[in-house]
């Protein structure tokens, strides 16, 4: 009579769960208790399958390049991988002597991984690892994709949409190896409540213009001065900030005696972002028994991939190429995802700051509210008695209140009714006067030498055999 197993003796979830919905009533042979059972002939055939697919033996003898360190090191060789038994009881979570009995069962078996023919068997003792999990199609899907894009066609592509729909279907429910989201969201009473801006002026009087009015001059340009970036293409206007002012300042990467205006912007509504950082940290929980397992896997592997290659280094001359593939997906994910994603947060380039990008509907910055008729004046120098220093201020002049009548403020100037996500916080600003700047660099020497070729002789053309 065929051997029975109960659900108590595999506590594996996928396994376990496909005994209690398809198994039949039984005394088990292991724990003796009745349940759902199924014969542990069938789930032998579930663990040689899962085996095959996803696990590999390794050599029962060193190599000679192991044997060689092994002698000079003094050490004994220890094989790789684990115990057939040892994987079927801990990772399969199988009852120990079922484990036992499906191991013996395999290593007995002619033909328990490979074909017949290919003369793969179970050795007396055989140890496995697991097959290393690559992305699959994905990479070279990518790479067709930016062929496209850069070649072929960059708009009303709709292989190009299919394909990024493919990729970040259900971001709510992709988690990292540390069960965190890869989407974060920001905004008061979150971790990130500001952001910081800069912008490079090469100019004193366009600084001073600036000033006037910050909210606007430092914050995203209007599109007809939006030049291409990385997540976004010329005339899109975005708002490009960094959780803190030194990152900011690096990342408009000022020249030498420029001056940089940095501020530093309050958010004032939640947002959810695309967190790059966490995307970077893509897994998969489920059992390597699904039929799904392989697949979900490949891609989880490629979105591990997908953050830094989002976020690589871009010499300047590749960047109205190189930029496509991000702005294209900068430009998919702020329209046309079926979750309201407002950004992306990625790593700085730069050094081991983080930036952040709001895209278009959610960069708009809330207007400094001044009494009608003020006039602004800013100034960039101090008299002083025995002289005079550098020191930036901006004075509003307001008109002198008459009519002392209590007035009704107009829907219009209620703070919080212009619905930007940002304001600016007038008391951050900061101007920095860029100075010699160092770049730290990795030297390498270049060596010429002089080597007599027998085969070349003088004045002649004669090539070598």
């Amino acid at each position: 009579m065929a051997k029975k197993i109960c659900s108590h003796c595999v506590t594996e979830p996928y396994l376990n769960q496909c005994i209690l919905e398809e198994g039949k009533m039984n005394k088990c042979s292991f724990c003796k208790n009745e349940g759902r059972t199924f014969d542990l002939e069938k789930i032998t055939r579930m663990v040689k399958s899962t085996l095959k697919r996803h696990f590999e033996r390794t050599a029962s003898e060193p190599t000679d390049r192991e044997n060689l360190i092994q002698n000079l090191l003094k050490e004994e060789w220890e094989r790789k991988g684990e115990k057939l038994q040892n994987i079927i009881e801990d990772q399969f979570r199988i009852r120990y002597e079922a484990a036992q009995e499906i191991a013996d069962d395999l290593i007995e078996s002619e033909n328990h991984l490979n074909d017949y023919d290919s003369g793969e068997n179970f050795d007396d003792e055989p140890h496995y690892i697991e097959k290393e999990i690559t992305d699959g199609q994905w990479s070279s899907e990518w790479d067709q994709f930016t062929n496209i894009l850069k070649t072929e066609s960059r708009f009303f592509n709709q292989k190009l949409e299919s394909f990024l729909a493919s990729i970040f279907e259900n971001l709510n429910s992709i988690i990292t190896s540390n069960s965190q989201s890869v989407l974060t969201k920001i905004g008061p009473n979150k971790e990130i409540k500001s952001l910081y801006r800069a912008r490079v002026f090469q100019s004193r009087d366009k600084l001073l213009h600036a000033l006037e009015k910050p909210e606007i001059h430092l914050g995203p340009p209007p599109s007809e001065y939006a030049s291409d970036g990385r997540m976004n293409a010329r005339g899109i206007s975005v708002f490009y900030g960094a959780t803190d002012k030194e990152t900011a300042i690096a990342e408009v990467r000022p020249p030498t005696n420029s001056t940089v205006a940095v501020a530093k912007f309050n958010l004032v509504r939640t947002l959810q972002l695309l967190d790059l950082r966490n995307l970077e940290k893509t897994t998969e929980r489920i059992s390597i028994f699904s039929p799904q397992y392989q697949e979900k896997m490949e891609k989880a592997k490629f979105l591990s991939k997908l953050s830094s290659m989002l976020t690589r280094p871009i010499m300047p001359d590749d960047e109205v190429f190189e930029y496509l593939p991000t702005q294209a997906i900068a430009d998919y994910l702020s329209s046309q995802t079926n979750i309201d994603i407002d950004g992306i947060i990625f790593p700085s380039v730069q050094g081991e700051g983080t930036n952040i990008v709001l895209f278009k509907k959610s960069s708009k910055v809330n207007s400094y509210k001044l009494p009608t008729g003020t006039e602004t004046e800013v100034r960039d120098y101090e008299d002083h008695e025995y002289g005079g220093w550098s020191n930036y201020s901006i004075i509003d002049w307001v008109p002198k209140t008459i009519n002392t009548k209590k007035r009704i403020t107009p829907k219009s100037k209620i703070k919080g009714l212009e619905n930007g996500a940002l304001e600016i916080d007038m008391e951050s600003i900061e101007i920095h006067d860029i100075g010699k700047v160092k770049y730290p660099t990795i030297s390498h020497r270049v060596n010429r030498k002089r080597i007599e070729d027998p085969y070349i002789e003088t004045g002649s053309q004669r090539l070598r055999p």
